[in-house]
């Protein structure tokens, strides 16, 4: 007999004689668990050609009554406890300080294939791009095996890798499936997927008989299920079911396993739904996850870009990969929020020659500015993004720019320029001038370095001497490449200014409201020292013979800084304490309501009928003409509104031009053209002439029943949008007055 150095010890043997065309090609663990579950001893056994093997577990003291579970080598101690494999019992009256042979545990062919599945191994490799083909470096990508049934849905991650300076990455795990139940349902925790319950949803709402379709709630509650079958009553002559609440003890003490039973007395009564069949959703799929042995994965990315983490990619069921193969390559697409790292030039985005790109203007293409190469050359629209491109509903055409304009390119791979600045003219023939330099607006570049740690270059205008005087230049990237170390290379997410010029301060900086052209010259400047030379208008790409001078062409409305010089009326109060801006662009008033002819001033009551005629005039307004659209709304109650006037119409009574307005807003007289948007003012019967539209006075005209539908204190409340375009952003010039009286109906 085997000598051990512990005191107690048992021999397991093993027979696997009875399994046809038996190979001994893996292992066999077998592990011990004290009553409290915790891991004993264990042992790894190969069983010889005809089956046979002898599994021998010491102790270092007796571990009283153990569990003895045999199963695959793959599955680590922990896991074998779990999964429903062959186990014996073994009572501590039976260790008595020497080996104790066990009776043979039989193998059968059953547990042989499934061991053989139960666990494995998966790799997956691939690459994260952004949508241009350009690497995400230093992004951290989880792979996540999910289940779902229902609408609850529970993720398990698998794996997390970095991507490196190619944006590749490599993540390896593990996968176990035949587990007890109860042990796997109570590692899961669920939750309502909206994509799920989006479809469910409406399924519930047509199946007959249901009259108070279950929400979706966050707890797994087997309730639900039982509401349904009530609703739905008896089908093909079976009754109702018994409740089903009796398979569960509480929401969290849920026997999964008992959902079988249900699925085909809610398949009777709920519609088919191939879509969620597909979908793999229970009950229209069968459902015993603890059985599954295939992963089925999605993937979620996060990145720190610009100092922020971001979540970059985010998958959700429907984009499930079923079944994976052990070996798994993809390549995964981030969103715009990622950091991306520049490539060489490729296509057309890097041009050969001596030369520059048609210039973007924020996030345009110089091709939807009007007058730039490719956009509209009507006179009307030279300098305004999207020109022609409202229509009635839709107020975004013919859009100015205002504030910080940034201005972009690529450049020529041939491209020779050091350093460059802009000139500006307001016409194409010029004269030219030089940038004043308040109007230059630095920006920042970022790169990563080889650890893949992102940094920050800034890009300011420099005074340097040259042939005409001082200049105030940039220096290209091209440049400060050539004399600077940038690591694995810059950096090209959404404001990372990979192709940015310049940011061009256009307020407050000598610029009025026009219409201006801009060209690029460049010059050299060797290393970083010495003065400009070479001073060179950059063509477009292709060169031509003669070749194409560089222009961007754009048009700007600013407006004066809001506050007491900005020229606001007197007649309705604005700034500080009110929710009216001290500005004329644009400007709003409500400055007469009238119920059945009589004046309704502010706070004020008045007693009304349903069939009373309610007129209300108010003021938009914009002196440069560039209003975008107006709403109109009427709040009352507890957080209740009723819209009357939005970019979709008039939604109660009937908008006319209105009388001159009072006071110091007498200026403005009855609107030409009532809107409500700039699409609407352009169309017929209206006929704006683009790209304006002044606003003015306007009635909307209705009833008390129409617009009042209870005793109660309301406020109209009137918003005003010009459609400029602020600083490149989403942000808009708007103002907004509000009016609020009491309405008592008899």
């Amino acid at each position: 007999m085997a000598e051990y150095p512990q005191k107690f010890a048992v021999e397991v043997p093993l027979d696997a004689s009875g399994i046809k065309d038996f190979k001994s090609d893996r292992p066999v663990k077998v592990v011990a668990y004290t009553r409290s579950g915790a891991v004993a001893s264990s042992a790894t056994v190969r069983l010889d050609e005809k089956g046979h093997g002898v599994a021998r577990l010491a102790f270092k003291e007796n571990p009283g009554g153990v569990r003895v579970v045999v199963g695959p080598e793959n599955a680590s101690d922990q896991e074998l406890a779990y999964l429903q494999s062959i186990s014996v019992n073994v009572a501590s009256n039976r260790l008595r300080g020497d080996v104790l042979r066990l009776d043979p545990i039989i193998i059968s062919a059953y547990y042989w294939w499934w061991w053989r599945w139960w666990c494995r191994d998966y790799t997956i490799t691939g690459r994260l791009v952004c949508a241009d083909g350009s690497p995400v470096p230093g992004a951290t990508v989880c792979a996540y095996d999910v289940d779902w049934w229902w609408w609850w849905l529970s993720e398990e991650q698998v794996a997390c890798a970095t991507t490196d300076a190619t944006g590749s990455f490599q993540m390896t795990f593990r996968r176990c499936c035949g587990w007890f139940w109860w042990w796997w349902w109570e590692r899961r925790h669920w939750v309502v997927d909206p994509y799920l319950s989006e479809r469910i949803v409406p399924i519930l709402q047509k199946a007959p008989g249901i009259r108070r379709p279950p929400l979706p709630d966050p707890p797994p509650d087997l309730t639900i299920f039982e509401s349904i079958l009530a609703q739905t009553g008896s089908t093909r002559g079976n009754p109702v079911p018994a409740p089903v609440a009796a398979l569960q003890r509480t929401k969290s003490a849920i026997n999964p396993s008992a959902l079988e039973n249900l699925r085909p007395q809610l398949l009777e009564r709920l519609p088919h739904s191939q879509e969620l069949e597909r979908l793999r959703v229970w009950p229209w799929w069968p459902w015993w996850p603890w059985w599954d042995c295939d992963a089925d994965i999605i993937f979620r990315a996060t990145q720190n870009c610009n100092g922020q983490n971001r979540v970059i990619l985010s998958e959700n069921i429907f984009q499930t990969r079923f079944d994976i193969p052990a070996q798994l390559n993809v390549t995964l697409i981030a969103n715009s929020e990622a950091c991306c790292l520049s490539q060489p030039c490729q296509d057309d985005n890097c041009p050969p020659g001596d030369c520059i790109l048609p210039i973007d203007i924020c996030s345009f293409t110089s091709a939807s500015v009007g007058g730039n190469p490719g956009a509209s050359n009507a006179p009307a629209t030279i300098g305004y993004e999207n020109p022609g491109g409202a229509t009635p509903g839709n107020p975004w055409g013919d859009r100015p720019f205002s504030g910080a304009v940034l201005l972009g390119t690529n450049f020529g791979d041939a491209f020779s320029g050091d350093y460059y600045e802009f000139e500006w003219a307001t016409s194409s023939a010029g004269p030219w001038s030089a940038m004043p330099p308040a109007a230059d607006g630095a920006f920042y570049r970022y790169f990563w370095d080889a650890g893949l740690v992102q940094h920050s270059v800034l890009f300011k205008p420099e005074p340097i001497n040259s042939p005409d005087g001082i200049r105030t230049v940039f220096e290209s990237r091209q440049h400060y490449e050539a004399n600077n170390s940038i690591g694995i290379g810059w950096d090209v997410c959404p404001g990372c200014n990979y192709g940015t010029l310049m940011q061009w301060l256009t307020a407050g900086t000598g610029f009025g409201n026009g219409t201006y052209y801009l060209r690029l010259k460049a010059w050299t400047r060797p290393g970083n020292a010495g003065d400009l030379s070479g001073k060179r208008i950059v063509p477009f790409c292709p060169v031509t013979n003669p070749p194409d001078d560089n222009y961007v062409v754009l048009m700007i409305d600013n407006r004066p800084d809001p506050g007491p010089g900005a020229g606001h009326p007197l007649d309705h109060p604005c700034g500080l304490g009110t929710v009216h801006v001290c500005t004329t662009q644009p400007d709003c008033n409500i400055f007469a309501v009238s119920i059945n002819g009589q004046p309704v001033g502010p706070c004020s009551s008045v007693a009304v009928k349903d069939s009373d005629a309610v007129e209300i005039d108010f003021m938009v307004h914009d002196p440069d003409g560039m209003l975008a659209f107006y709403s109109l709304a009427c709040n009352y109650d507890l957080n209740l509104s009723e819209d009357l006037i939005d970019v979709n119409g008039v939604h109660i009574g009937t908008i006319a031009p209105g009388p001159a307005a009072s006071l110091a807003s007498s200026w403005i007289g009855p609107a030409a053209q009532v809107g409500p948007d700039y699409g609407s003012a352009l169309a017929p019967p209206q006929n704006a002439t683009a790209p304006y539209w002044y606003g003015g006075t306007i009635r909307l005209s209705t009833t008390v029943g129409a617009l009042f539908p209870k005793t109660c204190c309301y406020q109209l409340q009137l918003w005003v949008y010009k459609r400029n375009i602020v600083d490149c952003g989403g942000s808009y010039f708007y103002n907004v007055t509000e009016l609020s009286f009491t309405v008592i109906k008899s």
